[in-house]
């Protein structure tokens, strides 16, 4: 089983925008971005995401890849959202 590892820091244009600067890991590259929009009764999020791992990478593992970060980037974002909201901060 192959470990990818990386380290991102958020940046924060409250209350619309989160984005990743990519401070290493297993990548090239490394970009992604939340947007956020809605109303009191709803959220919306607009996520994208832009990996580049420094080799060339056959199309289903790629889409592997991009599928597992995401997933773990908006469990991440859903956890974050649910402590802020209640107040335990």
């Amino acid at each position: 089983m192959l470990k990818v590892r990386y380290q991102l820091r958020h940046v924060y244009d409250e209350p619309r925008w989160i984005g990743s600067e990519y401070l290493g890991g297993n990548f090239r590259a490394f970009e992604g971005e939340y947007e956020l929009t809605g109303d009191a009764g709803s959220t919306h999020v607009r996520f994208d995401l832009r990996i580049d791992p420094g080799v060339k990478v056959p199309r289903p593992a790629a889409r592997m890849l991009n599928q597992a970060v995401m997933g773990r980037a908006l469990e991440d974002l859903k956890s974050r959202v649910e402590v802020v909201t209640s107040g335990a901060q």
